[in-house]
C-alpha cells in the first residue's frame, strides 16, 4: 500500500491510548463511522466506541468525570492528509520512496526546525518554491500543521467554561498504541476526540428554512463569549458553525488559533481582535451570500492608519 493511501477510510478500526483532561488514561479500541470530506487541514472523522474490545471496563458517564461518550469525533492533524497545504505548494501524493526520503531528511538533522528558518533556506537557495526539492516543502507542510495541536488543545483548556454549549465539549488527545496493527499508521500523529455536533455548516445551510435573525445571533454570541475569556480566531467563517436540529449553533476548529498572552496590553489585545474582524468574517459573507442584514459593532473599534503600520 502506498503511503498516499489513506487510512481513515470508514470501518476502519483503531487502538487508541486516550489520556483526557481530567488526566485519567483510557486504552480503547474505535471504528471509523463517518469521515467527513474532503480533508483540508487536518482528517476528521466520526468514531464510535467498540465495548466489546475494551480490556478494561468503561463507564459511560459525564465527561467532567473523564469518561468517553459512544460516539465522538477523532480530528487528526497528519500532514499527509493535510490537502490544502499541499496543493498549495504544488506536492505530489507521496509515495514510499518520497515518504522514506523525507524520514532520512528529517533523521539527518538538516531540516530546518522552524518555518522562518525553513523560509530561509528556501528563499536563500530556490527562487522558485516549486524548485525546492519535495522533502523541504514536505517539512514545511510539517511545521506549519504541527502547531495546530498545541493551539487547539490550548483554545479548548481555555474555553472550558463554554464546552457542550457554544464549543464542542473536550474528550482528550489520543494516540495509537505501539501494538496496533494497521496499514500505514503514522504513530507520531497527534489528535483530539470531540464531541459530535449533528447538524449542518451554516456556509451549506438553505436561509429560507431557518430563523437567519437567531442564528446570526448565536453567531455574535460565541464570538463575543470567547472573546472574552481571550482567544483569537485567525479561521472564522460560515462553515465552523454548526447550526443543530433545534437551531442553536456550535462553532467547531479552534487549531488556527491563538490565547491571549499573559502580558499582552488591552490595547495590543484590541488592535489584534479589530484587525482580524472575525464579526465580519460571518457578518460580510452572511450578507453577501444569503442577503442578511449586517451592521458591524466595531467592539475593538476602527482600524486606523496606526493598525495598518503595525501589521
Amino acid at each position: 500500500m502506498c503511503p498516499n493511501r489513506c487510512p481513515y477510510v470508514v470501518g476502519a478500526q483503531l487502538k487508541l491510548h486516550v489520556s483526557t483532561p481530567q488526566d485519567i488514561s483510557h486504552v480503547v479500541y474505535m471504528t471509523i463511522t463517518e469521515v467527513f470530506h474532503p480533508f483540508t487541514v487536518s482528517p476528521v472523522m466520526k468514531v464510535r466506541l467498540d465495548y466489546d474490545k475494551l480490556a478494561a471496563p468503561l463507564s459511560l458517564g459525564s465527561s467532567s468525570d473523564g469518561n468517553l461518550p459512544r460516539e465522538m469525533v477523532l480530528k487528526l492533524f497528519d500532514r499527509r492528509f493535510a490537502l490544502n497545504y499541499r496543493e498549495d505548494y504544488h506536492l505530489k501524493p507521496l509515495t514510499f520512496e518520497l515518504e522514506a526520503q523525507y524520514a532520512a531528511y528529517v533523521a539527518s538533522g538538516a531540516a530546518p526546525v522552524d518555518l522562518p528558518s525553513l523560509l530561509a533556506v528556501r528563499e536563500a537557495l530556490y527562487e522558485n518554491k516549486e524548485d525546492a526539492p519535495p522533502e523541504l516543502l514536505e517539512h514545511r507542510v510539517a511545521l506549519t500543521v504541527e502547531p495546530f495541536f498545541e493551539s487547539e488543545c490550548a483554545a479548548y483548556d481555555r474555553l472550558s467554561e463554554l464546552q457542550g454549549r457554544c464549543i464542542p465539549t473536550f474528550y482528550g488527545t489520543p494516540r495509537f498504541c505501539d501494538d496496533m496493527d494497521a496499514p500505514n499508521i503514522d504513530r507520531s500523529v497527534r489528535g483530539i476526540l470531540l464531541e459530535f455536533i449533528p447538524g449542518k455548516q451554516l456556509s451549506s445551510i438553505d436561509p429560507s428554512l431557518v430563523d437567519k435573525d437567531r442564528i446570526l445571533s448565536s453567531c455574535w454570541q460565541i464570538l463575543d463569549s470567547y472573546s472574552d475569556i481571550g482567544v483569537l480566531n485567525w479561521d472564522v467563517r460560515l462553515g465552523n458553525f454548526i447550526v443543530k436540529p433545534d437551531g442553536s449553533v456550535v462553532m467547531i476548529d479552534l487549531a488556527q488559533t491563538r490565547v491571549r498572552g499573559e502580558a499582552e496590553s488591552d490595547e495590543d489585545w484590541r488592535r489584534a481582535k479589530r484587525l482580524e474582524d472575525e464579526e465580519g468574517a460571518v457578518g460580510c459573507i452572511a450578507w453577501s451570500r444569503f442577503g442578511w442584514e449586517y451592521t458591524p459593532t466595531h467592539k475593538y473599534g476602527f482600524i486606523s492608519d496606526e493598525d495598518l503600520e503595525y501589521c
